[in-house]
């Protein structure tokens, strides 16, 4: 079976240029952060979330607007902003953890969740700048790379419509 018509895929690449000026003004918050975070004991990093929660009334706050709080953070309290975005991202099931204290056994210290958390702000960022990516064509019938920001197929110039698992 071979197609009647030019099948053309079409997948995005992270233009590193652009998402490098995209990122300079996270880059303050990520350094001190990380820094912050390796210090943390796992029993200071306990107390200080829970104390963000309790003073923030996260049980009650919808996920966008703990992530406007903790981008408004990031320059002045850098470890809060940390706390929130996991929070917001729920980041390893970190919510329902503070939630319930008796769960907070084998928990991931500080750093880790600042890995995870850092990792999914820059993906949530890109995604939310198209300028960022760079379009890349993969030929009809050769392996192509899985990719995080998905792939558009063009049969005959007209883009064809998804559907399945995901999407």
């Amino acid at each position: 079976m071979k197609p009647t018509k030019p099948i053309t895929i079409m997948g995005k690449s992270v233009d590193r240029k652009a998402s490098k000026k995209l990122m300079a003004e996270h880059q303050d918050f990520f350094k001190v952060a990380e820094t912050m975070c390796k210090a943390m004991t796992v029993g200071s990093w306990i107390d200080t979330a829970k104390d963000v929660y309790l003073e923030h009334n996260i049980e009650t706050t919808p996920e966008p607007a703990i992530l406007k709080l903790a981008e408004a953070m990031k320059s002045s309290a850098p470890i809060d902003a940390v706390i929130l975005y996991a929070l917001g991202m729920n980041i390893d099931g970190f919510r329902w953890k503070l939630k319930h204290p008796a769960a907070w056994h084998n928990h991931k210290e500080a750093i880790e969740i600042f890995g995870s958390m850092k990792t999914r702000l820059c993906k949530q960022i890109y995604k939310e700048n198209e300028n960022t990516f760079k379009p890349v064509v993969y030929e009809m019938g050769k392996k192509y790379p899985p990719s995080e920001w998905g792939y558009t197929l063009m049969v005959d110039g007209v883009e064809v419509e998804q559907y399945g698992y995901g999407v």
